[in-house]
């Protein structure tokens, strides 16, 4: 071997497994260890070549495990914040159901009272407030109260309130549902249709005109 080859011979040898500072304590280093060679003979034509030895599947079982580990932990975090939408959503979901029914109840009950169809309005009552006032009574009531406003130009709804409280009522499900109305006879005006949940569904409680 002329010196050219065994030159290019080192440099591939330092490529492979590069030259590596024996460790202070002479113990070996996590990864592996590295043995010097061996003295070479003068008049031997094989490379030299560094020792080493390596524990790669250690390292490797280490690190998966590290990973798992951070995973998990990940996992956990997140699973709070997942209930918490997941509730949140839920509770969305039902609060646009409950004022939808309500809403359109109340405009069922509106457009009796718009034809002047007070009756069947006074029936749509929860019993317990039919029992302290008769048909008689609503329909006057009603008269004086609605009547001079005229027909219903236009009606547009504004939102609605939950609650579980109502000022002279029992505790319950109420539902206020606010419209912004245009009557023939009073150009701007609002309308407020409280509802109580009684008997299976959105019954009228209360009517106030602004």
């Amino acid at each position: 071997m002329d010196g050219q080859q065994y030159q290019n011979v080192l440099f591939l040898q330092r490529l492979v497994v590069p030259p590596r500072i024996p460790h202070l304590s002479g113990r070996p280093n996590r990864i592996g260890s590295c043995k010097p060679p061996k003295e070479r003979n003068p008049d031997s034509d094989a490379p030299t070549f560094w020792n080493c030895e390596f524990a790669p599947h250690s390292l490797h079982r280490r690190d998966m495990r590290r990973v798992l580990l951070w995973l998990i932990c990940l996992g956990i975090g997140f699973l709070p914040g997942c209930a918490m939408h997941r509730s949140v959503s839920k509770s969305l979901v039902e609060k646009r159901a409950r004022e939808k029914e309500a809403r359109a109840a109340a405009l069922e009950w509106l457009a009796l009272v718009d034809a002047g169809d007070y009756a069947p309005a006074y029936a749509m009552e929860p019993a317990r407030l039919r029992a302290g006032t008769t048909e008689e009574q609503f329909v006057r009531s009603m008269e004086g109260r609605r009547a001079p406003f005229g027909r219903v130009l236009s009606r547009s709804f504004i939102g609605a309130a939950y609650t579980r409280k109502l000022t002279g009522s029992p505790d319950g499900r109420y539902e206020s549902i606010l419209f912004r109305t245009s009557f023939e006879n009073k150009k701007l005006a609002a309308e407020r249709v409280i509802l109580s949940y009684e008997s299976g569904g959105w019954r009228v409680v209360d009517y106030r005109l602004y």
